[in-house]
């Protein structure tokens, strides 16, 4: 019998589908789980478009033992709108295997393998001379190896690891399995598709207890990886995220050449950034300072921005009084910095093509050292205006700020002092 050579995979894993985001109201907290649930939908598309084989779901699928009605019937919908295609999943310490989680109580499609046993066991594709192995959570912690000794059945297959689980040298968490990369590749195992840690997006050599960054190598041993979860939820998340797609070939009991890169699906993006504001001059280039920090993305990329302010501010910045903090004053000027360039129409530079459309949300932190602005005290000032109780409105204290440069005889600072009035107005709206 002549076996197909050729397999194609896509690993997935923390998908987190239908998490609480305990933070958010129900309504806004329902709305993030669709997003993600629609970044698993364009994963799916691209599963169609690529003839994908296999898809490997590394755990921790759900976010918990339950998972709303609506959640169950998408997913099906999707495995089910795939029938050439085979789901794998092994059930993660989020949302481990029992008679009351999720997994019991969804009717998944036949395409659809869900491990059940905290030991290994496989499901064989003789279709793509492929066995999968894998195990499940069937509590929140699982501490043995289920790996120890372990030997795939035939060499000539491809073989492939789906699990929830640490391989030791990139890592140790209570409760999750450690699991050797020796073990790995004395297994026989070709791939390795892990879960568990939300930002190691790398792939790894078995044989290599460095963990080194692999590349296409025909001699490659075992390659195992962390997807990193499919979509970022906050800032402890940060980074482009997808899966990883993987094409392996083998031929009898060659060593198999392996082919893996890396797929972004979601169409969103956290990144914390810091900004040295030693030695600026003032706040404008504090702003431009930031801008320039920020890492570029894809054109339809949209941006959750966390902005660290660090460093020393000049003794010119600090010696001025202001009703706004830093940090405002800061995020003010990096709106009117990005309004200006689009509408100057100046070609970017590739670090800089930030728009502000593109910036979902933007936090500014102040870490600096030393001496800060000082606040401007109502008593130092007479002329700012009040409301019914006696009280300086928000408005009112930024037009007073802004009101010796929108008078100024010099039309580029009246002009950016009444491009700032409006972008801080909207921004108070």
């Amino acid at each position: 019998m002549k076996f197909r050579n050729t397999v194609t995979i896509l690993h997935l894993g923390d998908l987190h589908l239908d998490s609480p985001f305990s933070m958010l109201d129900r309504v806004e907290a329902q709305k993030e789980n669709a997003a993600i649930l629609k970044v698993f939908k364009t994963a799916m598309r691209y599963t169609h478009e690529h003839d994908i084989d296999i898809v490997l779901i590394s755990g921790d699928l759900f976010d918990g033992d339950k998972c709303s009605t609506e959640t169950a019937q998408e997913l099906c919908k999707e495995i089910k709108a795939l029938p050439e295609c085979r789901f794998v999943i092994s059930p993660g310490n989020h949302d481990p295997y029992s008679a009351e989680s999720a997994y019991s109580k969804i009717d998944f499609p036949e395409n659809c393998h869900v491990f059940r046993s905290p030991s290994i066991s496989s499901v064989y594709y003789s279709e793509l001379n492929t066995e999968v192995y894998g195990y499940a959570f069937t509590e929140k912690e699982l501490r043995t190896d289920p790996l120890s000794g372990f030997k795939v059945n035939d060499t000539s297959r491809v073989n492939l690891l789906v699990c929830h689980g640490n391989v030791k040298e990139t890592g140790h968490a209570d409760g999750i399995p450690d699991i050797s990369a020796a073990s790995l590749s004395a297994g026989g195992i070709d791939y390795s598709a892990l879960g568990h840690i939300h930002t190691c997006e790398k792939l790894f050599h078995a044989s290599d207890s460095l963990g080194f960054t692999a590349t296409t190598d025909a001699n490659v041993d075992t390659l195992y990886a962390y997807s990193g979860c499919i979509a970022g939820r906050d800032y402890g998340e940060q980074g482009r995220k997808g899966g990883i797609v993987v094409t392996i070939q083998k031929d009898g009991i060659e060593k198999a050449r392996i082919e893996a890169k890396r797929v972004v699906f979601c169409p969103w993006v956290y990144r914390a950034v810091s900004v040295d504001v030693s030695a600026a001059h003032d706040i404008c280039e504090i702003a431009r300072r930031a801008i320039n920090n920020i890492p570029p993305e894809p054109p339809r990329m949209k941006r959750h921005l966390r902005l660290e302010l660090c460093g020393k501010l000049s003794p010119k910045i600090t010696e001025t009084e202001s009703v706004l903090s830093l940090c405002e004053l800061v995020e003010l000027q990096i709106r009117a910095q990005l309004t200006e360039r689009a509408e100057s129409n100046e070609k970017a530079q590739p670090s800089t093509d930030i728009k502000l459309n593109s910036i979902i949300s933007l936090t500014v932190t102040d870490q600096t050292v030393g001496e800060k602005i000082k606040p401007a005290k109502r008593d130092d000032n007479k002329s700012l205006k009040t409301d019914s109780r006696g009280k300086s409105s928000v408005k009112d204290l930024f037009i007073q700020l802004l009101s010796i440069d929108l008078g100024s005889d010099d039309p580029k600072t009246r002009e950016r002092a009444e491009l700032a009035l409006k972008l801080g107005l909207e921004a108070l709206e």
